[in-house]
């Protein structure tokens, strides 16, 4: 079974940062569910083969962001976070042949909810150069019970490593590595498998060991002139 197809939709974000404390700020941000109406075609190379047009209505997730960072001294600043990701939406989601109406097969996902946590710190060394590291740790929407080959996901821990270097008073240098350790997955394609077909009972079991390598290099070129220090007025209303 071949199925494929593409749509554009729409959501939106919102966020709101407080300074309750001189160095401490709180941010909070809110992405929106998007509900996508996929359409595309199936093809079946059985008895012969035949495609139709079909579509599927996926309901991609909400999440809600917070983080917290603390200004300790000139030198160190520290900063944690939490992020919920509303997976558990993803659940059933039916092909429906746009010819007679009728539900063609599903995509059983039976997600659980994602959960992320993580904490940093930055060191000013000098005036030029700043260190960070972090550490995070993502709880998977994929568990034992509904995992795939395909989706052969599971728990993170996340180690980062960075640096910026203001070149000159206009051109910024930033470094980052990140280490993504995916916790051992085992695979089991059984009957009590959420995707199982019994129309082609085809049992496997697998285990993987993934790992992310990432690297990022950015350069931040600034148009106005840094030294011409115009500080930002603070809206203020009085009721």
């Amino acid at each position: 079974v071949i199925l494929e197809g593409d749509t554009i939709d729409f959501g939106y974000r919102l966020g709101a940062t407080f300074t309750p404390f001189e160095g401490t700020n709180i941010g909070v941000a809110y992405r929106s569910a998007i509900r996508q109406t996929l359409e595309g075609s199936l093809a079946t190379p059985t008895p012969i083969l035949a495609r139709f047009p079909v579509k599927a209505n996926l309901n991609l997730p909400d999440s809600v962001v917070v983080g917290v960072s603390q200004v300790i001294n000139d030198q160190w600043q520290v900063h944690a976070g939490v992020e919920w990701t509303n997976w558990s939406r993803f659940r059933n989601i039916p092909i429906v042949n746009e010819l007679n109406g009728r539900p063609q097969t599903s995509l059983n996902f039976q997600y659980d909810d994602a959960w992320f946590f993580s904490g940093g710190v930055e060191y000013k060394y000098s005036k030029d150069l700043t260190l960070r590291a972090g550490i995070g740790y993502e709880m998977s929407a994929v568990n034992d019970r509904n995992r795939t080959i395909y989706i052969s996901d599971n728990d993170r821990l996340w180690l980062s490593a960075g640096a910026s270097y203001q070149i000159t008073d206009r051109i910024k240098l930033d470094l980052g590595y990140t280490y993504i350790d995916v916790k051992k997955a085992s695979v089991n394609y059984n009957p009590g498998h959420p995707q199982w077909n019994p129309a082609a009972p085809v049992y496997y079991t697998a285990e993987a060991k993934p790992y992310v390598h990432i690297a990022s290099v950015g350069l931040t070129y600034r148009w106005d002139d840094p030294k011409q220090n115009i500080p930002v007025q603070p809206v203020v209303r009085k009721y």
